[in-house]
């Protein structure tokens, strides 16, 4: 398989209601705040500048656990692209009581989906040549839009990390998860919380590596995100 990640080709389009739902059964190894502190500054710096347009929100239940899905269309620029953020706030083997599976579909409160597993897809090039594959590795993403190739050129190290539109996305899904009419809140977004510490793989293969950024740097990124009409 040529080493070229420009030899990774788009797959053919499906229809958008269609695209971006996980496929496995395996629990995601990262989390939405471990993603935002292993995206880079000038993908950070571009994500600020995109406007979010949520169009699917809901709560439910599959093979992995009970999550919540945010769907949106992200513009930069004058290109909108499809972004899905799915939250898995419960996971592991699903009750068979009525009762009991009900109550998973109750999301917990916005600031603690910073820390729960997440899946993550957007249809831009960015996340396919750079994205996708790496994602996949940590069982955060389906590969959809890429061959499987490993990034060799745009991220060699497979770091798990966000395009610019999941990035502008981010904080507003954790909004969202709270929001019982799916409309988008004008308010300041909640900050990740404290950073803590990253799986013990992803720290070594950061080792040496200064574009991870600070609790702060990620909170005036968020702070930023707008929405659009």
């Amino acid at each position: 398989m040529p080493s070229s990640h420009r030899s990774r080709k788009r797959q053919s389009p499906r229809r958008q209601r269609d695209l971006q739902l996980p496929s496995g059964t395996a629990v995601p190894r990262v989390t939405l705040r471990h993603l935002a502190r292993l995206t880079p500054d000038k993908i950070r710096n571009r994500g600020n500048q995109c406007s979010v347009r949520p169009f699917e929100m809901n709560v439910d239940i599959n093979d992995v656990g009970a999550f919540k899905l945010v769907r949106a269309n992200v513009l930069h620029d004058t290109v909108v692209h499809v972004t899905t953020i799915m939250l898995y706030h419960e996971t592991g083997r699903l009750p068979d009581d009525p009762k009991a599976l009900k109550k998973l579909l109750r999301v917990p409160k916005g600031s603690q989906l910073w820390n729960v597993p997440v899946w993550v897809s957007c249809d831009c090039e960015h996340f396919l040549y750079t994205c996708e594959v790496a994602l996949h590795r940590y069982n955060a993403s389906d590969i959809i839009y890429s061959n499987g190739a490993y990034p060799t050129e745009t991220n060699p190290r497979m770091v798990p990390q966000l395009c610019k539109h999941l990035w502008g996305l981010a904080p507003i899904a954790i909004k969202l998860a709270r929001s019982p009419s799916g409309k988008p809140h004008h308010r300041r977004p909640p900050h990740p919380p404290h950073r803590g510490r990253l799986p013990r793989e992803l720290e070594e293969a950061l080792r040496g590596h200064d574009f991870v950024p600070t609790s702060d740097e990620v909170g005036e990124g968020l702070d930023r995100v707008r929405d659009f009409l």
